[in-house]
């Protein structure tokens, strides 16, 4: 299974001590939704929310470099 990183965090919310589940937008265009640890979203100078790491993608689609 391929994995993306994630372009936009659409919505999070704490399920447990350090654990968030929040609501990604990946980088081939799908939207999941993830329980991961609370470290893993950053936030960024000037105000927003970074999501770090990479995710599968439920549909497969390939991986292609940014344009």
């Amino acid at each position: 299974m391929t994995s993306h990183s994630a372009i936009k965090l659409v919505a999070h919310r704490g399920v447990g001590e350090g654990r968030v589940e929040a609501t990604l937008v990946l980088a081939c265009g799908c939207e999941v939704t993830r329980t991961m640890r609370a470290d893993r979203i950053q936030e960024i100078e000037g105000g927003g929310l970074l999501v770090v790491g990479k995710y599968p993608c439920p549909k497969r689609h390939p991986v292609r470099p940014p344009e």
